[in-house]
């Protein structure tokens, strides 16, 4: 008879910053023409979101409202703005609105990634029971040493 495999918590979603610093961000914003195939660097609707500044709340991107594309570039706008360009009918979101009534401008501190994270096992009450026996006999050892 074989023992079960231990059971591991699925893993967490968690949001983090896409760009850490202005270098990061600076270089991600391609120039030219929108081109329809994937790249390195793009944004995936359901993978990346954006950060309202006042809330806090997080917009994960949906499908183009257009065409339904699911894949972004970051590009400059003719007014020096940054943007996403959909990657299927090149459609501009420079701005998004959130639940709280804020437009929310493109940049540096509002785009995020989603990051899975393995989320550590909680100790048991006889893990924990293990150790304090452990560390009680450690100092019964040591206050008979001294």
């Amino acid at each position: 008879m074989s023992t079960p495999p231990p059971r591991t918590a699925p893993p967490i979603e968690q949001w983090v910053p896409l760009f850490q610093q202005e270098g990061d961000f600076a270089a991600a914003i391609k120039e030219g023409e929108v081109r329809r195939v994937p790249e390195p660097g793009d944004l995936q609707s359901g993978e990346h979101a954006i950060r309202c500044q006042r809330c806090q709340n997080v917009l994960v991107l949906e499908p183009c409202r257009h065409c339904g594309g699911t894949r972004y570039t970051l590009r400059r706008t003719a007014y020096d703005q940054v943007a996403l360009y959909c990657k299927t009918c090149t459609r501009v979101y420079d701005r998004t609105a959130c639940s709280c009534g804020t437009i929310v401008p493109l940049g540096q501190k509002v785009l995020l990634k989603k990051v899975l994270v393995q989320p550590v096992p909680a100790r048991t009450i006889l893990r924990w029971t293990a150790i304090a026996v452990a560390c009680i006999i450690v100092l019964i050892l040591v206050l008979n040493a001294w």
